[in-house]
């Protein structure tokens, strides 16, 4: 072995080689390039090199035609400033792209502007793409809104990306472009900024950028920490965005992509907290899902142009308001399908015995009745209720003092409902608000929904100043309908009961899981009938597991088994976020490609252990882990039989055999094994068998 340096003709700089001698050949084992141009022809004169193909250098054998004086054609990555002559390049590479008049100009005004810079992305030295990037004017502003340190490491450092194209070829080395072009310009972070349901010169479609697939996504701030209310309404006005961001040390790090499939159902905060720890978690920087699905009966619940009224009928318990939603990058990252479970086909979709999905008709009410939940329940609700007040002013129907708007349930949702229709501009005197509390039930838990009897006085009190006509412990009957809407609802009281006309009913009643979820359409039933077990919810063990090793519960749907005991630590009882970022935790190991729990496995021979009877020569046709056993079972039993007279009474083996058993045993590692085997089972059915606790991973 030798080690030695040479420089080779159109090289720039000399390369380090280490290379073994052998008859004919010097045949190289080693190869340090400290130059960007290899001249492969000169060194394969003296050396056996197979083809190289990394990240840096890629060759394209199927169209180059090596010749043995010619130099090498290598498809080199470089960046550099955007020159005057890359315009007409430029064109080209921006034939198919939205706005490409406006692209051009942008990419013109760089070569005289102060503050844009343009790079162009080479490969063979021909243009590829091109970046275009601004420094953030107010970066503080953009920092104190996401997960983000408060001020950069240096000002000036924080660069916006207005536009950034590559070739669909070279996108897998997109990361390789962005290093070289932070490492050329005066920035350190870069950002990309895109409003998802923003229209005009901000919506999506406008905003060109093939870089973000190794960029890291930012997770925003729940609450903004502003001052004054000058900043507040500032933030307010402005539209929200997702955000990536993407510095030298991230460019680094390769990505790994997880292909997994990944469905959750319902858009609840426990399933978006989920979502969120998978796309922004602690793993984002370097794990990427690309088979998400969500599956929920409106979708995200947020919509693209909503009443501010609509924001206040849908009471928020957690973070996941309607701009925070807007903030992160579901719609990048997850496919979003509206609709409702009604089946769990375990039939593979090439199974001939596979039928295609059926979509539930929607559920008959009158135009009149609102069930309100999600927001855009409460967003098209209320401009249905607006039209139909325009459109029935000038008859008899119209909303006045004896037709009243009426909100029925005893919940927060029934109170926002009142505060939304207040802000609507509905007038007190056109609402009536019907409590049913006490329940019927007198078993039931006589408190009040805000669980303060200060408060609830206060707003009852509140109701009355306001001039809200008030039913107290009225329960729903029934209606009559005249045409498609309801004309008369009926009441009961504890001595009576009452009919009055209505206008437009907001109803919060009972809320119950969806009856096609649970019964299904026909023979189509995606929890009575599909081995699922339900007990006033799904029920789930301790590690969030069903009796169905691929389905998983979590969330207020859910209920602990009866055998646990545990109704007084149901999920319903903590914050949904949490729950669904402990559901990722304990998930994690199934997802990545790096399980927390390997299970250790015998690998190699037994070459190195003299009392198994197998030398060197048979080592390397030993065979499987089980194979090796079998012969060693197999060799001590006819060793026995052959020895008959020295086998003891009392256990059937020799002192000579069991000592090479135990050695055979300790060599192997047995005890670990059997450990870790039984360590995956216990794991695997802990819900089942809560009496035995999991060995530590130190012990095997």
């Amino acid at each position: 072995m030798q080690v030695m340096e040479r420089g080779v003709s159109g090289d720039r700089l000399p390369i380090l080689q280490v290379a073994d001698r052998s008859e004919h050949k010097e045949v190289a084992v080693g190869l340090m390039c400290l130059n960007t141009q290899i001249n492969y022809e000169a060194l394969e004169e003296s050396f056996e090199l197979s083809p190289f193909a990394g990240l840096k250098h890629l060759d394209d054998h199927s169209n180059i035609k090596r010749t043995k004086d010619a130099e090498s054609t290598i498809r080199e990555v470089g960046v550099r400033h955007t020159e005057e002559y890359d315009i007409p390049y430029m064109i080209d590479v921006l034939e198919h792209a939205p706005r490409k008049n406006e692209l051009v100009e942008l990419i013109e005004s760089s070569l005289i502007s102060q503050t844009l810079e343009s790079y162009v992305l080479l490969s063979r030295n021909q243009p590829v793409g091109v970046v275009v990037i601004t420094p953030i004017e107010d970066p503080t502003s953009v920092r104190i809104l996401y997960d983000l340190e408060l001020e950069p490491s240096n000002p000036g450092t924080d660069g916006n990306v207005l536009v950034g194209v590559l070739s669909p070829a070279l996108e897998p080395h997109s990361r390789w472009y962005m290093r070289e072009v932070l490492r050329k310009s005066r920035f350190t972070q870069m950002f990309w900024r895109c409003r998802t349901f923003a229209k005009g010169e901000a919506s999506p479609g406008r905003n060109l950028m093939s870089l973000a697939s190794h960029m890291v996504p930012v997770a925003p701030y729940p609450h903004v920490p502003c001052s004054g209310a000058k900043d507040n309404d500032k933030h307010k006005e402005s539209s929200p965005y997702a955000l990536w961001t993407v510095n030298r040390a991230m460019t680094s790090l390769p990505k790994i992509y997880i292909n997994r499939s990944i469905v959750v159902v319902g858009a609840s905060r426990t399933g978006l907290a989920f979502l969120e720890t998978l796309l922004m978690g602690p793993t984002c920087s370097y794990l990427t899902f690309t088979n998400l699905t969500l599956m929920s009966v409106h979708g995200l619940p947020t919509v693209s142009e909503c009443l501010h009224a609509a924001d206040t009928c849908v009471p928020h318990d957690g973070r996941y308001t309607d701009r925070y939603l807007k903030s992160v990058p579901y719609y990048f990252y997850v496919d979003v399908i509206t609709g409702v479970m009604v089946r769990i086909d375990r039939l593979p979709m090439d199974d001939p015995r596979y039928q295609p999905d059926r979509v539930p008709p929607p559920p008959h009410l009158p135009e009149n009745v609102m069930l309100i939940n999600s927001l855009f329940d409460a967003n098209t609700c209320l401009r249905k209720l607006l039209w139909m007040i325009s459109d029935s002013k000038d008859f008899a129907d119209c909303l006045h003092e004896n037709n009243r708007i009426v909100v029925y349930g005893e919940c927060l949702d029934a109170y926002s409902c009142i505060a939304a229709l207040l802000e609507l501009g509905i007038e007190p005197s056109m609402l009536a608000f019907v409590e049913p509390f006490p329940p019927e039930d007198p078993a039931a838990m006589r408190v009040n929904c805000f669980n303060n009897e200060t408060v609830d006085e206060r707003v009852q009190s509140g109701l009355e100043e306001l001039g809200i006509q008030v039913y107290r412990r009225c329960y729903f009957h029934g209606w009559k309908t005249f045409g498609s809407r309801v004309e008369t609802l009926h009441f009961m009281t504890q001595n009576q009961a009452i009919s009055f006309p209505c206008f437009a009913f907001f109803y919060y009643g009972i809320k119950a899981i969806d009856l096609q979820t649970f019964k299904g359409l026909g023979r189509s039933l995606a929890i009575t009938e599909c081995g699922l077990v339900y007990d006033g919810g799904l029920v789930v063990g301790t590690g969030f597991e069903t009796n169905d090793p691929y389905v998983y519960g979590a969330g207020t749907c859910t209920g602990y088994s009866r055998r646990y005991y545990a109704h007084k630590h149901a999920q319903r009882f903590y914050c949904s976020e949490d729950v669904g970022e402990v559901v990722y935790d304990l998930l994690r190991s199934r997802f990545s490609l790096y399980g927390d729990h390997e299970i250790p496995q015998f690998q190699g021979t037994c070459a190195d252990i003299p009392s198994c009877g197998f030398g060197p020569e048979e080592a390397l046709d030993l065979g499987t882990f089980r194979s090796v056993i079998d012969k060693f079972v197999a060799r001590t039993s006819l060793a026995a039989v052959e020895k008959a007279a020295d086998i003891p009474s009392e256990c059937g083996q020799s002192a000579a055999v069991r000592d090479e058993a135990l050695g055979f045993w300790k060599a192997v590692g047995g005890e670990r094994i059997v450990v870790a085997h039984l360590a995956r089972y216990l794991q695997q059915t802990h819900a089942s068998n809560p009496q035995y606790s999991l060995p530590k991973p130190e012990y095997y």
